[in-house]
């Protein structure tokens, strides 16, 4: 069964984010975190 609804204009509301790059795992280290997470940052703020 597919529902399909319609899409409406909606008020610009704020919206938050919080986006978090660890690299300081207990077992592992990963190379960039800072940058992933600086490219989610800028994804979010397109949407």
């Amino acid at each position: 069964m597919c529902v399909l609804w319609p899409v409406l204009p909606v008020a610009a509301e704020s919206r938050l984010a919080l986006v978090i790059g660890n690299s300081a795992y207990a077992t592992n280290v990963l190379a960039n975190p800072k940058n992933d997470a600086e490219l989610i940052a800028r994804a979010l703020k397109l949407v």
